[in-house]
């Protein structure tokens, strides 16, 4: 078994882990840690490790991109980037989230060995090679974050391939994690075997519906499953994956209160709350105002 794990390591860090030379989960660093971030993807490693099932030792080989220059010149560059990312971020930094700096290259071995990754083997990709190689590969996906990532990777590797299907590749959740969810939330549900069906009449009757179930999507494409349904009359976009439902609702990506898209159970309740959507569709239980 060959396992190879590209990181995106700049602005918006993200992991994304090849099985066997087939993708098998990309994961957005800001996601799991709810706040800006910079650098070294930890939670991100660990959530695709997790996600195959993996230790961090079975990594065979790996790749990374967007790593700063820490020289004289690479750290005046870094101090006149942040200032102007600390001058615009307003209540982020009045929140006290400043921006932190790209992962030098210097810094990638420490930070390899906290994250228990073998420190040999490793190749560093150009971010504007990266981008050129997703752009040819996978021209939907946006060039940051797990996309950048994704683009080191076939750099590095061009005979990698995507699985068939929807790009659903982030983390997903099972009923005994939707249940604590909403029982730490004090939700009343009730458990459903057609959801589909319970959101249709929400829409029907012009309520509208938060949508959770199966993996997270890549990136922030709102393909499903982590949808915001408003009554209405939505367009099938391409490669959708969501509830058949948008004959009655217009559908957008999920959000929590922070502007992150959300992942977890708790993300979702936490969302449906901040929209004030009528229903809730977490996995196979449901909830309604």
């Amino acid at each position: 078994m060959t396992v190879l794990l590209a990181l995106s390591a700049g602005d918006d860090p993200a992991a994304v882990l090849f099985v066997d030379g087939v993708l098998r989960a990309a994961v957005r660093e800001c996601v799991l840690t709810r706040v800006p971030a910079s650098g070294f993807p930890s939670a991100a490693v660990d959530a695709v490790l997790d996600i195959a099932g993996l230790r961090a030792s079975e990594v065979s080989g790996g790749v990374v991109t967007g790593l700063a220059d820490r020289g004289l010149a690479g750290r005046a560059r870094d101090l006149f980037r942040t200032a102007k990312a600390v001058a615009g971020a307003g209540a982020r930094v009045r929140a006290g989230v400043a921006p932190r700096e790209a992962l030098g290259r210097a810094e990638l071995p420490a930070a390899l060995a906290r994250s228990r990754l073998p420190s040999a083997g490793w190749r560093e990709v150009a971010p504007e090679a990266a981008r050129v190689a997703l752009a040819s590969r996978a021209a939907w996906a946006l060039p940051h974050a797990a996309g950048l990532a994704l683009g080191a990777a076939w750099v590095h590797t061009p005979t990698l391939r995507l699985p068939d299907g929807p790009a659903l590749w982030g983390p997903t959740f099972g009923d005994l994690d939707a249940y604590r969810a909403l029982s730490n939330a004090d939700l009343p549900r009730a458990r459903t075997e057609a959801p589909v069906a319970f959101a249709r009449s929400v829409l029907a009757d012009g309520g509208s519906v938060v949508w959770s179930a199966g993996p997270a999507g890549f990136l922030e494409v709102p393909l499903g499953p982590r949808l915001l349904l408003r009554p209405g009359n939505g367009v099938v976009p391409p490669g959708w994956c969501g509830p058949d439902v948008l004959d009655l609702a217009v559908a957008v990506g999920l959000c929590g209160p922070d502007g992150f898209p959300t992942v977890t159970p708790s993300d979702t309740v936490r969302a449906w709350r901040h929209h004030g959507a009528t229903a809730l569709v977490l996995g196979d239980y449901t909830v309604r105002r």
